[in-house]
């Protein structure tokens, strides 16, 4: 039958010009991609190369780092971290700080103090301690700083315990 035969082809019709219209439309691209590069190098400096730390300054401030902010090629949030490297390890094994999306950080005497000791160097004996930046966007994307090496002698806190009175009764 003719008209049987027209329905089907004006169907196939309709299905060609739907699937031509919808490959118009998927093909448009509406963003820019974003190439991520490894970034600038960034680099540390510090206020004092040299310190020795004392409990009874231990509120004063010890040293300012600075860094310049890493560039991956495109705008992007930066996570930087301060690496610690334990003593004679070369950075094999370091303890890390997360520091936030600034490119400066100051560490009073107290606070520099706990973070040398826990990368394990010595109280009361000089030592180079070695610290980098690490500059992250993603697990697989990040950046180094140099390294910077600074004298530090640092000290051990004293720690006072004041328990309150036990009254115990008896006579003992």
């Amino acid at each position: 039958d003719k008209s049987t035969i027209m329905k089907i082809k004006l169907n196939i019709i309709g299905v060609l010009v739907l699937l031509l219209m919808f490959s118009i439309v998927s093909c448009k691209k509406d963003e820019t991609m974003v190439i991520a590069s490894p970034s600038t190098p960034v680099n540390l400096t510090s206020s004092q190369q040299t310190l020795v730390l004392t409990q009874d300054n231990a509120s004063d401030k010890a040293v300012d780092l600075n860094w310049n902010k890493a560039d991956f090629g495109y705008s992007s949030s930066i996570a930087y971290y301060l690496q610690v490297s334990y003593k004679d390890s070369s950075f094999r094994k370091f303890s890390s700080v997360g520091i936030g999306s600034g490119t400066t950080i100051s560490y009073t005497v107290a606070d520099l103090n706990t973070l040398v000791l826990g990368a394990k160097y010595v109280a009361g004996e000089s030592s180079a301690v070695k610290i980098r930046v690490l500059a992250q966007v993603a697990n697989s994307l990040y950046a180094f700083s140099d390294t910077l090496t600074l004298t530090v002698t640092p000290y051990m806190a004293k720690r006072v315990i004041d328990y309150p009175a036990l009254f115990v009764p008896g006579d003992y």
